[in-house]
């Protein structure tokens, strides 16, 4: 019961951080135009359909990993990590392909005034520069779970809200609604490289235990 609960504490808080984010950004947003959260909502809701496949995999991975630690499978860990993130690769790069190729006709689906594609075609463009970041920090996320790692992945999901709200509010104080875009591949390098740490020190601390003990 312990150990559910000490990783599952750190997932239901992560989940909360959603509301959290989509909160602060709304409010640093409102201060510089009206129709900016606009963007943010109509971006949200697009980039689920690359978000969703990598959502999938994430969540077959941590069975799947899960389940090989268990049974001291290292080949089989490492296998389903990495393949997982060659297939994200090709689907977040087909994602980022429409975003940066037809942000407009993407804009037109939600009614989009001509105000509203004025700002959020670079918005658009912006964010989704870092959806291959977006993705793959969300495999690895992952993993950690799976490796019952869990304030350590509660750890990357925190790093999001902190240093997206952080460099939005930061380039918020410009007065320029298109810097605060930025504030997406700014904060996605940033979770990307607390992950990927949190990934090696997880494989030397106990996926390579496991591969001496199995020689051993």
């Amino acid at each position: 019961m312990g150990e559910i609960i000490k990783i599952g504490i750190p997932v239901v808080l992560s989940n909360c951080l959603v509301a959290v984010i989509a909160l602060g950004m709304n409010s640093i947003l409102m201060g510089l135009s009206s129709l900016a959260p606009g963007i943010y909502v109509i971006y949200i809701r697009l980039q689920s359909f690359v978000i969703m496949p990598s959502s999938g995999m994430r969540s077959a991975g941590i069975s799947i990993i899960a389940y090989n630690y268990g049974a001291k499978e290292k080949e089989r860990i490492m296998d389903t990590l990495w393949k997982s993130l060659h297939v994200n690769a090709v689907i977040a790069a087909a994602g980022i392909f429409v975003f940066l190729a037809f942000p407009a006709q993407l804009l037109a689906m939600f009614n989009a005034s001509g105000d509203m594609m004025e700002m959020g075609i670079p918005a658009l463009r912006f964010i989704a520069a870092a959806l291959l970041l977006t993705t793959t920090t969300q495999i690895l996320s992952g993993f950690l779970q799976a490796m019952g790692q869990g304030m350590a992945s509660f750890l990357v999901s925190i790093s999001q809200a902190v240093f997206l709200l952080l460099f939005a509010w930061i380039f918020a104080r410009t007065g320029s609604t298109t810097l605060v875009w930025l504030a997406f591949p700014a904060m996605e390098i940033i979770r990307f490289a607390i992950a990927a740490v949190m990934v090696r020190w997880t494989y030397q601390g106990k996926i390579v235990k496991l591969q001496t003990a199995q020689a051993g």
